[in-house]
């Protein structure tokens, strides 16, 4: 999934990020495109590790008004902050997003 992330955020339209775990609901999908911009921007392939809105719609094929309500709760979860265009995790929140994101995927096998 990584490997997805980075070649969608460095252009590509970002079709095949959800392929494999398409078993998470759509808040969890934006969570999860937030996550991995954060750990690409800890590990210097990304530039900045905010989103927007609109880039996680491009990226994520999410319809527009899930992605609005998905952003609109995890800001009231204290999951993410940021306003307007500019979203992203906390560090404070990384290990909650994780344990969320792990407690909530498909078991596999």
């Amino acid at each position: 999934m990584l490997q997805n992330v980075q070649q969608s955020t460095h252009g590509d339209n970002g079709d095949d990020f959800f392929k494999r775990d398409a078993a998470l609901k759509e808040e969890d999908k934006v969570l999860a495109y937030m996550l991995v911009k954060k750990l690409l921007k800890n590990d210097g392939v990304s530039e900045d590790s905010g989103v927007s809105g609109k880039e996680i719609k491009k990226q994520t094929n999410i319809k527009p008004g899930t992605v609005d309500v998905a952003i609109k709760r995890l800001r009231e979860d204290g999951l993410i902050a940021g306003s307007g265009s500019n979203y992203e995790i906390p560090a404070d929140e990384v290990d909650a997003v994780v344990d969320r994101l792990e407690t909530r995927a498909p078991k596999r096998g």
